[in-house]
């Protein structure tokens, strides 16, 4: 039987994104598994051993991923279905949220800081908070 989850959690937080967690199989990744699930997320876990139970709603892929063809074995499983959407302006959007626009903001900053000879820049984002976009 699975406990009650201990946080408030919206269902709909992570609504339509799907996540792959490696190592989602027991401990810190089979609870991250299970915050994402009920988030709304689409959930697969993978791991080289199976989950002690099976959770309904998450796809398990038994692989060991420190091996080229574990990787292969995630990476084909999923290809078709999430990473083959994203399309040329998909792409060039998240490199622009996660690439130009900091370096933009770097050269716009960087050179008054080193005339003043102080100042810092911290650029704090994950491009995990928006993908896999659905």
């Amino acid at each position: 039987m699975t406990e009650p989850y201990p946080f408030p959690t919206s269902a709909d937080e992570f609504a339509d994104k799907r996540v792959l967690v490696t190592g989602g199989t027991r401990g810190i990744g089979a609870a991250v598994v299970r915050r994402f699930q009920l988030a709304g997320a689409r959930v697969v876990a993978t791991a080289r051993s199976a989950p002690a139970h099976g959770v309904d709603g998450v796809l398990f892929i038994p692989a060991d991923i420190g091996t080229a063809a574990g990787v292969e074995t995630v990476v084909s499983r999923l290809a078709a279905d999430w990473f083959e959407s994203l399309s040329d302006a998909d792409w060039q959007a998240i490199i622009d949220l996660n690439l130009v626009g900091p370096a933009r903001l770097d050269r716009a900053f960087v050179p008054r800081m080193i005339e003043r000879g102080s100042g810092v820049v911290i650029h704090i984002g994950s491009v995990s908070a928006r993908l896999p976009i659905s």
